[in-house]
């Protein structure tokens, strides 16, 4: 083991004023969207599986799977394709953009962290039902003891909040005219017909442009024919070690400073990582745990039906002599083992 390596996990910091954490320690809900199938038949995994427990239990959650069991007995016993609130237009249907990629669009605008500073208290707004867990109680800043408490607000923050919606207006006058210049009415367009239509979209915050940044290169290797599914993850392997620089600042923790800094330790390695391989719809998890004597950060990603383990930071071509390394990429969990310890994993996105 080369003890060079750097390990510097850090201590992720909140600050006051409303918050987004580039690395969130459960699941977010995801925001399920319908697609085109080859024969041309509109369907939604994701509602399929959430509403039809009986055919996950048989046969999981692969979408392939899961269509199949539609086509040939799910329609016939009346088993619904996809949310039927959902309203399927001429653009969710004509577009090309992976509905994986639609789906991270949109939630990049969620906020899911705030700060009161007037009870002095970190909160995780639980959007699914509008609950919402203290994680500490500070007092001018310091923090006095751990959560968690949970609570239930009537307050729940928008789905849209880092959403542009003034830029989104200028950048698209026609827009603006047909549907007015209020945010929620633009927000609606953009969620549900812009961005199938590959509309672009600002946020107000820095974590929110980072996730779009990144989306736009997971989108273009997303669709990139030549490219089998080993591929795809090892060009975005390849292409976040070319772009960042290790950070011996342990605040560079996550997506935001990975990608409008260049610069990260090796939880951003792996918070960007995770974020770009998720969006394409990979299976994949951040994992936590000890390298090289001290706190570390790295990745494993399931193709098929098998876990593979990356750490791009120890791969970074700053550490192998101007070059891409290999030798931390789509390795078994007993390879990782011989220089990683494992102590949980997340998944994050």
């Amino acid at each position: 083991m080369n003890d060079s390596k750097p390990w510097g996990f850090g201590k992720m910091l909140l600050t006051a004023g409303v918050v987004c954490m580039g690395t969130v320690l459960q699941p977010l809900a995801a925001l399920a969207a319908p697609e085109v199938m080859p024969d041309g038949n509109v369907f939604d995994a994701e509602y399929y599986a959430d509403n039809n427990q009986d055919v996950v239990n048989a046969l999981g959650t692969d979408k392939t799977l899961l269509y199949q069991h539609y086509v040939m007995f799910g329609k016939a016993e009346g088993r619904l394709p996809y949310d039927p609130s959902v309203e399927i237009n001429e653009a969710m249907l004509t577009s090309t953009i992976p509905s994986s990629i639609v789906n991270a669009r949109v939630n990049a605008f969620k906020c899911h962290y705030f700060y009161n500073d007037w009870y002095d208290e970190v909160y995780k707004i639980d959007s699914w039902d509008g609950t919402y867990t203290i994680y500490g109680r500070y007092l001018n800043g310091q923090l006095l003891e751990w959560g968690p408490w949970t609570y239930y607000p009537e307050y729940r923050i928008e789905d849209s909040m880092w959403f542009d919606a003034a830029r989104y207006a200028a950048d698209y006058p026609a827009v603006a005219a047909q549907v007015g210049t209020s945010k929620e009415a633009l927000w609606d367009h953009y969620r549900n017909t812009g961005v199938y239509q590959g509309l672009k979209a600002h946020g107000t915050f820095e974590l929110a442009e980072a996730k779009l940044a990144a989306l736009d290169v997971a989108e273009q290797i997303a669709e990139d024919a030549s490219l089998d599914d080993y591929g795809k993850i090892k060009a975005v392997h390849d292409w976040i070690s070319v772009q960042l620089t290790y950070s011996y600042n342990s605040d560079n923790q996550g997506v935001a400073d990975a990608i409008m800094r260049h610069q990260a330790v090796c939880g951003g390695y792996a918070d960007l990582f995770d974020y770009m391989v998720s969006s394409m719809g990979y299976q994949c998890d951040y994992v936590y745990g000890y390298g090289n004597g001290g706190e570390h950060a790295w990745n494993r990603v399931k193709l098929g039906d098998v876990w593979y383990y990356v750490d791009v930071c120890w791969d970074d071509e700053e550490f192998n002599g101007g070059n891409t390394s290999y030798e931390y990429f789509m390795i078994s969990d007993r390879q990782m083992a011989r220089d990683h310890i494992e102590e949980m994993y997340w998944y994050l996105y």
